[in-house]
């Protein structure tokens, strides 16, 4: 994580911590990927060498809130899926990162 970013986290946290109540009421179980990003600069083999440490330094962190680590899977993707196009360092820089996804069973949506 780089620093400034422990706002950020603290908020997602509770969100999460607020979720989990929540999906248990319908008799589900929530569950997050924590999905970890890279530019395209590199091999792919360096790439995931990259993404997925940041996906499990995050999952650390929310583990580190008191979060259980098995509301989680954490898996780096590389440069497989950009989040933007990268015509600029700024775009480079916004593709090493990490995103959440929630899944929650198909009946309910």
């Amino acid at each position: 994580l780089l620093p400034g970013q422990e706002a950020s986290i603290k908020e997602v946290s509770e969100e999460i911590e607020r979720l989990i109540p929540l999906t248990e009421i319908f008799g589900i179980r929530l569950h997050v990927d924590i999905i970890g990003h890279a530019d395209s600069s590199g091999s792919e083999e360096q790439n995931l060498d990259l993404s997925s440490p940041r996906a499990d330094a995050v999952l650390s962190t929310f583990v580190s809130k008191g979060i259980d680590a098995d509301y989680f899977t954490a898996k780096g993707i590389g440069s497989k899926e950009p989040l933007r196009n990268e015509i600029t360092e700024q775009d480079r820089a916004f593709n090493r990162c990490v995103t959440l996804k929630v899944n929650l069973p198909e009946n309910l949506l």
